[in-house]
């Protein structure tokens, strides 16, 4: 019986009705079941799943194709040097510069069936959860070339069920919007392939240095190899890891049916030829310096767009030959058997300890060095070097380092005392002075020589200004410093261009306050540009965008230089810069193999207790300064002097520096003449000056005398009041009879030895107002020398040089200042 229930009870039914509505009931429940259903998956469509794909409709596909691109950088000459790496390095290409090979490579090892899905790879997904589920953690993704895509471009980085469904929806979008091969050139330019390669172009370029549509099978399948983890697989770090994802990728280019098993096992055996580290890595000061410059000149948000053409100040041949020679010269002072630190070699071998270990290299404590060359005429860089290794020390020694240049920072001393009633004929006191006027290494004592360019430690008592600047005499610069006033000479150091600020104290005559190589570098520019000097350096000359349009150009090649000191007192100055490298503390550039200049300067600078050495000079075109030292100043080894250390590399440096600019003489100025001073007295020389050579096994007699530059106006209170005229003939009449006695008279009279006995005059023979100037001979310095008869700086060493020697041997020169008795023959 069958009982059908009411609101009252229940009654019997038939056996049929009671089937009947049992259906009906289930009916009722699957239909509600399924209401629920449907209101449930509303729900979770509406909190879940809609925001996934709202968010992705709302993203702008049109930015998947804005890519920013690397500014391409060219030296002063117009050459390619490298690209800007301050953005994403990247080159973009068609996909018709693609090889076929190379899409092949990727569609097998990351989409196989990239052609075929609509974004989602859904049988990839299946497979990956079921693998991911047997192995108990996530072993494999199933992000199709698509997925990648939208992730890279809008940058969907985070880990989440949530990432995934945006991704999807996105891909979905992207497959209608894109064609294939769209999102293929697209995906190809954008991803990241290692070492700040952006975009498989740029990758060809750094990795094998060739563009994309030159690689071979066996390079192509070594980019695609590297996709999935750029640093582990990198060719320059991990060769045979990158091996081994090239061989995986070409198993799956057989697997998919895109290369036969032969193929691949003959491009297997097949070696792979990359670029080492060093020859593909653009990172140095000089780019670093660069990419600032640009951010400056164009502003944060249009730098970051990039693909720009940058063209610079350098020079690249000499920027490759500064690092060189930098690199060169400090590892051969490493191997110096008194230099006590670590060298390069061992920070390199620590370095690569740390890296296998996973561990971080502590920072380098080896010798560093920098250097920097700018164009006199308008301050442009022509080279800079900041470190030995960028990679290992970011810090810019060239323009952010502070240290005491010592003596390398007299010249200016003397420049201004130049320019101050003084001149290189001056002469200063170099005797033992109180450090209490000083104030270097100590409070009280003696200064003694304090940062000398030579191990030689003596007084030389009264000299020319110009000896102690060219031999670097410490205590004759500090009363020359006395003489100018510390507060004249501290304006004047802001005046050439240092901004550093200098110690209020007497040291600073010596160069003890800290200074940047650029400051130097820059203040140097006004020996060889006559008093003038560059407002500031700078290092682009112009960005353009890539279809030429000026963005940004330099205003410093036609700005007026900067007027800050006397064209004669940087002649003079210069003057003695030239002696420097001839004569004093730079002497050995000659054996340096220093080349022949028509006109060259510079000065040593070694710092208090050997932590710091220098060298900076300049000739006509260029002016270039070099610098070594420590990151935590620490003395180099006892006797490390500015020209052993630094004055090398920067010989090497001018050397190569002929190749782009051709050196000139640096001209005197046209108010000023040449005169003859007497180094004894500073006076106006006369022929008396000659005095006896000091340690000479005969009687030698130098002359006392240095041809000066001086103003036209510029004021004697008298000639030479130290060597007389009678003094003069004196030591002739004894020096004659002393060649007389000493048997070689063939010289006298004209018949030999039956010729007659010279007559020697005892005193004067004229009678009356001494026409020949015997009894008073005028100066040497009261006719000025001609411009065309200036000497060279060869013929004025032949002069200062000229001595009375036994027998009597005269320069000709000589001879035609002194009035000799006859019938004596001159020999040359």
């Amino acid at each position: 019986m069958a009982y059908r229930f009411g609101k009252t009870g229940s009654r019997k039914t038939s056996a049929g009705e009671f089937t009947s509505t049992w259906w009906w009931c289930w009916l009722v429940r699957g239909a509600k079941i399924s209401l629920v259903g449907v209101l449930v998956g509303s729900i979770i469509i509406t909190l879940i799943l809609r925001p996934h794909y709202k968010k992705a409709q709302a993203l702008d596909l049109s930015k998947i194709g804005e890519l920013e691109a690397a500014s391409l950088l060219y030296d002063r000459h117009g050459n390619q040097m490298g690209e800007d790496f301050r953005v994403q390095n990247r080159l973009p290409v068609s996909i018709n510069e693609i090889p076929k090979e190379l899409i092949r490579a990727l569609v097998a090892v990351e989409d196989s069936r990239f052609f075929e899905h609509k974004g989602v790879d859904w049988i990839g997904v299946a497979r990956a959860v079921l693998l991911n589920f047997k192995a108990g953690r996530r072993t494999q993704g199933a992000s199709t070339i698509t997925q990648q895509l939208g992730r890279q471009s809008f940058e969907l980085l985070d880990k989440s069920y949530g990432r995934k469904l945006t991704e999807a929806f996105l891909a979905h979008r992207i497959e209608k919007h894109f064609t294939k091969e769209q999102i293929l050139e697209h995906y190809l330019n954008r991803i990241f392939f290692g070492h700040g390669f952006h975009g498989v172009n740029a990758a060809a370029k750094g990795y094998f240095g060739k563009h994309v549509s030159e690689v071979n099978l066996a390079e192509a399948t070594m980019l695609c190899g590297l996709i999935k983890a750029p640093n582990i697989y990198s060719p320059l770090r991990n060769p045979d890891r990158a091996i081994g994802a090239r061989n995986h990728v070409l198993d799956r280019m057989v697997a998919e049916g895109f290369l036969s098993e032969e193929k691949a096992t003959q491009v297997k055996s097949e070696p792979v030829q990359t670029n080492s580290l060093a020859s593909i890595s653009r990172s140095s000061h000089a780019f670093h310096v660069i990419r600032e410059e640009i951010t400056k000149k164009l502003g944060p948000k249009v730098a970051a767009r990039g693909g720009f053409r940058v063209f610079t100040t350098l020079d690249i041949y000499l920027q490759q030959r500064a690092t060189q020679s930098l690199r060169e010269h400090l590892a051969k002072t490493e191997t110096r058997p008194e230099y006590p630190h670590q060298t390069y070699e061992d920070y390199q071998a620590l370095a690569r300890s740390a890296r296998q270990q996973g561990r971080k290299a502590p920072p380098p404590a080896y010798l560093q060095g920098a250097l920097l060359a700018v164009d006199n005429e308008d301050g442009g860089i022509v080279s800079m070097v900041g470190s030995r290794n960028f990679q290992h020390f970011q810090f810019n020694c060239a323009t952010q380092a502070r240290r005491p240049a010592g003596s390398a920072f007299k010249p200016f001393l003397f420049g201004l005392a130049f320019q101050n009633a003084m001149f290189p004929g001056t002469i200063v006191t170099d005797k033992v002075i109180d450090n209490k006027y000083v104030q270097i290494g100590g409070s009280d004592g003696l200064l003694g020589e304090w940062a000398v360019e030579t191990p030689e430690q003596e007084y030389l008592g009264d000299i020319t200004a110009r000896k102690a600047l060219v031999l670097s005499k410490n205590a004759a610069s500090v009363r020359l410093g006395l003489r100018v006033g510390l507060e004249a000479f501290l304006e004047f150091v802001k005046e050439i261009g240092i901004q550093s600020k200098m110690r209020p104290y007497n040291s600073s005559f010596l160069g003890s306050s800290e200074v940047t190589l650029a400051e130097m570098c820059k203040a140097y520019t006004i020996f060889p540009n006559g008093g003038l000097r560059p407002k500031e350096l700078y290092i682009i000359r112009e960005i353009q965008t890539d279809d030429g349009t000026p963005l940004y150009t330099s205003k410093a090649p036609d700005a007026d230089l900067v007027d800050v000191l006397d064209e004669i007192a940087a002649f003079q100055t210069h003057s003695c810069l030239q002696d420097v490298l001839a004569t004093g503390t730079a002497a050995k550039s000659e054996q340096m193999g220093l080349q022949k200049f028509p006109a060259i300067g510079g000065k040593t600078g070694t710092a208090y207790d050997f932590t710091d050495t220098w060298f900076v000079g300049y000739d006509s075109a260029i002016t270039c300064g070099v610098w070594t030292g420590f990151v935590n100043p620490k003395p180099i080894y006892p006797g490390a002097f500015g020209n052993e250390i630094a004055l090398p590399i920067w010989v090497d440096y001018m050397n190569a520096s002929t190749r782009t600019f051709t050196p000139q003489p640096i001209e005197s100025p046209e108010n000023g003449r040449m005169i003859e001073i007497c180094t004894v007295s500073g006076q106006l020389a006369t022929d008396a000056c000659y005095e006896p050579l000091p340690g000479a096994t005969t009687t030698v007699y130098e002359r006392t005398a240095d041809l000066e530059f001086i103003p036209s106006n510029f004021h004697f209170s008298g000639a030479c009041n130290v060597h007389s005229p009678n003094s003069a003939l004196e030591i002739l009449r004894r020096e004659t009879e002393s060649f007389m006695q000493s048997g070689a008279v063939a010289v006298y009279g004209r018949g030999g030895d039956s010729g007659p006995a010279p007559v020697l005059p005892r005193e004067s023979t004229v009678i009356g107002l001494d026409p020949f100037k015997s009894l008073h001979p005028p100066t040497r310095a009261m006719t000025p020398i001609e411009e065309s008869k200036q000497p060279n700086e060869a013929a004025k060493r032949v002069m200062r040089a000229t001595v009375i020697s036994e027998p009597l041997i005269l320069n000709p020169k000589v001879h035609a200042r002194l009035e000799l008795p006859a019938p004596i023959e001159i020999i040359d």
